[in-house]
């Protein structure tokens, strides 16, 4: 999927005619398509997102093994190939599984930059570890998240260990970029996305929140409060199309994927622009935060 925000998204086209009728005002049309230009530049999301998805015809393919992790191993080696920046993984993997295919899997993650799926949950007796590499720098203690918990689902050692971080996902409207695991400040899926797909670590300046240069505000539960945007069909890959060598590079490479599961047993979530199947509902809420962030740059620019 192309980034969310693509040049028409400013709304300076209609500038165009108008000026163009004014000769006089040539030279300053010329300036301000200039800086909008400039400005579109240099805010908009440098990385483009794509979607994959284990859908309906996925399952009716490869059967009950759709989603076991050998086929999660295959899909992350085939999107490798095809030249993938990072892929932010959208599943569970806390629970043991056949070694055969946990170390297919493990393997699997050391191909390209992946980000894993956590969440807090108290009722967790025996969580894995939280490596230290996946907690984020003192500074964000300062940060009082709303999230917080002392357990939760975190994935197997030897996942971890190989990848580019691990996000916690427990709210997606409003989000949390920061959230408080034990003692330790931890970032959200939505954090570790943005910073990939910006190019730009978050940083705490003054006590606030910044990425790219330009504060983000939370609210008093840190939370980032944000309007969706109107719902939309987002165009995917299903797995299996990838798995069979019918996707073409142009949708994969150096794009930041989602990949995610939207097959018959998927989970509806209620969101403010409806029900929506759940990975579908995350992918949604990460476009409408850039979409978000976007917005708020801009207004800074002013």
């Amino acid at each position: 999927m192309a980034s969310p925000l693509g040049r028409s998204a400013y709304g300076y086209a209609p500038l165009i005619p108008a000026l163009a009728l004014q000769p006089v005002n040539i030279m300053k049309y010329i300036l301000v398509a200039l800086l909008l230009t400039f400005q579109q530049i240099s805010i908009a999301a440098p990385l483009e997102t794509a979607l994959i998805l284990i859908d309906e015809r996925t399952e009716q393919e490869l059967g009950s093994f759709s989603s076991e992790r050998d086929a999660l191993a295959a899909g992350l080696v085939e999107l490798a190939k095809l030249g993938a920046k990072e892929v932010l993984l959208k599943f569970f993997l806390d629970l043991p599984k056949t070694n055969k295919k946990n170390e297919l899997l493990r393997q699997a993650i050391t191909k390209l930059p992946v980000t894993l799926q956590a969440r807090i949950e108290n009722t967790e007796s025996n969580p894995n570890e939280l490596l230290p590499k996946h907690v984020l720098g003192s500074e964000f203690r300062s940060i009082k998240s709303g999230a917080k918990g002392n357990s939760g689902w975190l994935p197997l050692i030897d996942f971890s260990r190989n990848a580019r971080a691990v996000g916690f996902i427990d709210s997606i409207s409003p989000t949390f970029f920061v959230e408080t695991y034990g003692s330790q400040a931890v970032g959200s899926l939505h954090f570790h996305a943005l910073e990939s797909i910006y190019g730009s670590a978050f940083e705490i300046k003054h006590g606030e929140l910044h990425l790219a240069g330009k504060m983000v505000s939370l609210n008093q539960k840190g939370e980032f409060e944000y309007e969706w945007l109107p719902y939309e069909v987002h165009p995917y890959v299903s797995l299996i199309d990838l798995l069979n060598g019918n996707v073409i590079a142009e949708k994969i490479r150096g794009k930041y994927i989602v990949f995610g599961y939207n097959g018959k047993d998927i989970h509806k979530l209620d969101t403010p622009v409806g029900s929506m199947n759940a990975h579908l509902a995350f992918y949604h809420s990460l476009v409408s935060t850039i979409a978000a962030f976007e917005n708020v740059s801009r207004e800074n620019l002013h």
